[in-house]
């Protein structure tokens, strides 16, 4: 909150993307020395829809934060590995058993009872806020499932996927 307090989240987090992928992508090649063929169309558009996810996440998570308060923000965190499982069981990469339906259901039981009976739900910015930070998580979890495949038999290391995402 304290980045945010006098700026605009739009602007705040496009400064933070655009610094922050230059530096990563610099770690990796660095580390690695990992070249990325862009005719690998595939991977393109893996790192296209990771980018998107990524700043997706920041951008909604620091409009959140500014619209409502860090207690509203870390109660939706625990959604991502919810989001996560069901879209990937949506998709079909995982297979849906009765363990994890229990989990999603009661992850998400206990994250509704903390939304709507918090101190602060008659709050509009909360509100909204609480719309923004759903969306940042939905964007944690598109990153985390759109960069699996690109993770995949150490086709590229994590940091080069990550730089890459925030080059996007």
């Amino acid at each position: 909150k304290f980045g945010v307090k006098g700026s605009n989240p739009v602007l705040f987090a496009l400064i933070r993307e655009g610094v922050a992928g230059p530096l990563l992508w610099i770690a990796a090649w660095y580390m690695h020395q990992e070249k990325f063929d862009w005719r690998v169309t595939k991977d393109v558009k893996m790192l296209m829809l990771c980018g998107f996810a990524l700043y997706a996440n920041q951008l909604c998570y620091i409009v959140g934060l500014k619209l409502s308060d860090s207690i509203t923000a870390s109660i939706w965190q625990p959604s991502q590995p919810v989001f996560t499982a069901v879209i990937a069981i949506l998709l079909g990469w995982e297979p849906p058993s009765w363990r994890k339906l229990l989990g999603i259901v009661v992850a998400s039981g206990g994250a509704a009872f903390m939304v709507v009976y918090g101190a602060h739900t008659g709050e509009k910015g909360v509100a909204v806020g609480s719309l923004f930070f759903a969306i940042n998580c939905l964007g944690t979890s598109t990153y985390v499932l759109a960069s699996k495949p690109l993770l995949r038999d150490d086709k590229f290391k994590a940091i080069s996927v990550t730089g890459w995402s925030y080059m996007v």
